[in-house]
């Protein structure tokens, strides 16, 4: 005889419970980031042995979760951080984000979003007395400028003081090698001394969502071409079969680069070793470093932009953004074009700004991460849980949601969907799986 289990009833208390000691409520969808965004109600029912079961004496259990997204309300304060590249070549490219932000915060503001923090850091690799990662502000400001909190300020100050941040930022350049913000943005993460200081200066906070926007007028460092003696995989993100072109009229031109930004990538980018081909393979890339941000915000949802000349693009005053492209694409959107403003058309630039941030405020209005009120259970016991897929269906809507679409986490306790998945006000999402004990 089956059992099953409804944890409707127990889980109510313990939230109300929860929400009496808290200012954040659940009920209201609002979490912090080191919050949960756990299942409206489970129920769970004994079931067989699966076949190949490498442990066949554990009880194994059909779980099933629900959850509904809100109503179009967003659900974190976003905690934003340009990350720009520094070089001699951004001083037009910096003003026009300069003039476009007053709008741009407008914007934020017309959907509801008015607490928010405005945050700079270079996009540098270690050198020259600078340390990746760590965030940046002029004299006498904060390195986080919020909206909200300890030292908030209005909304027209915080423009203010973001551009005198982003003067101070310009302020030290380095060439070829400050066009890192990956490098840059993983050492914000992954060092502790560095996650620490920012934090000290009030920064990456608990009560927002961590967003990135990375800014350059020519290709990521990790993402730079070829030269003499260091050859790189990069069918990764240019297709089976393809490399970069030297054309400038080629849509798979490179740009140009100089020896700094293949060493940058060889010595960042890569464990430092070639494959069997010759060439070195990245092991920082976008995929991995949206991977770092959406574990940092946890079950809070997570999104990124780029500000750059599109790849491929015609006539472009500036070069390819590539990895910005693959930065912009993961979310469902583009590249903001710095061509705009190149050809003085202030007015595109800026339109181009506020659908960035119309996507912003769209992708923290609902999760992309879905925490399990259990393990899903390693069948094979191999420790890992990206093949347990057989075992997990996800509906949103009671439609069957294709795998390519969402992933298992490392542990096993989260579903957690493409940033790219498009969501609606009150979607329905259910998530069975196997557990065992």
């Amino acid at each position: 005889m089956k059992k099953q289990i409804t944890w409707v009833g127990i889980l109510a208390v313990g939230l109300m419970a929860l929400g009496a000691c808290s200012d954040n409520s659940y009920f209201l969808r609002v979490l912090e980031r080191t919050s949960t965004n756990v299942p409206d109600d489970i129920t769970e029912e004994t079931t067989n042995v699966p076949a190949g079961a490498a442990d066949p004496s554990l009880s194994y259990f059909n779980v099933t979760n629900n959850w509904m997204q809100p109503n179009n309300t967003p659900l974190a304060k976003p905690e934003i951080v340009f990350v720009v590249d520094t070089s001699g070549s951004m001083g037009n490219e910096v003003q026009a984000i300069k003039d476009s932000i007053q709008d741009w915060t407008a914007q934020l503001e017309s959907q509801g979003v008015f607490d928010y923090c405005l945050n700079i850091m270079r996009a540098h690799v270690p050198g020259g007395g600078r340390t990746p990662g760590e965030l940046i502000a002029a004299s006498g400001n904060d390195k986080c400028i919020c909206t909200y909190g300890n030292n908030a300020v209005s909304s027209a100050t915080a423009v203010t003081k973001f551009r005198e941040n982003m003067d101070a930022a310009l302020g030290t350049n380095g060439g070829g090698r400050t066009e890192a913000p990956l490098v840059s943005m993983n050492m914000a993460l992954n060092d502790s001394s560095i996650l620490a200081a920012n934090r000290a200066a009030g920064c990456f906070r608990d009560d927002a969502t961590l967003v990135m926007v990375a800014v350059s007028d020519e290709q990521m460092a990790c993402y730079s071409p070829n030269l003499s003696g260091i050859n790189f995989e990069n069918e990764f993100f240019l297709g089976a079969g393809n490399e970069y072109s030297g054309d400038q009229n080629d849509p798979l031109w490179g740009g140009a680069t100089d020896a700094a930004e293949p060493e940058v990538r060889r010595d960042y980018c890569t464990d430092g070793t070639t494959n069997a081909n010759g060439k070195y393979e990245n092991n920082l890339t976008v995929e991995s470093l949206i991977d770092d941000i959406q574990q940092y915000n946890g079950d809070l949802p997570t999104y990124a932009a780029a500000i750059g000349y599109v790849p491929g693009a015609p006539g472009s005053g500036g070069q390819p953004f590539w990895g910005g492209n693959v930065l912009a694409e993961a979310f469902g959107g583009s590249i903001v074009d710095m061509q705009d403003s190149v050809n003085n058309d202030d007015a595109a630039f800026q339109a181009s700004m506020n659908e960035m941030a119309n996507a912003l405020v769209q992708e923290i209005s609902f999760y992309d991460s879905f925490t399990l009120s259990g393990n899903i259970c390693d069948v094979d016991g191999d420790d890992a849980f990206i093949d347990e897929e057989p075992y997990v269906t996800v509906k949103v809507e009671n439609v069957v949601v294709d795998p390519a679409n969402w992933s298992i986490n490392a542990t096993g306790t989260k579903i957690i969907f493409n940033q790219s998945y498009q969501w609606s006000n009150n979607d329905t999402i259910q998530v069975e799986y196997l557990r065992c004990e």
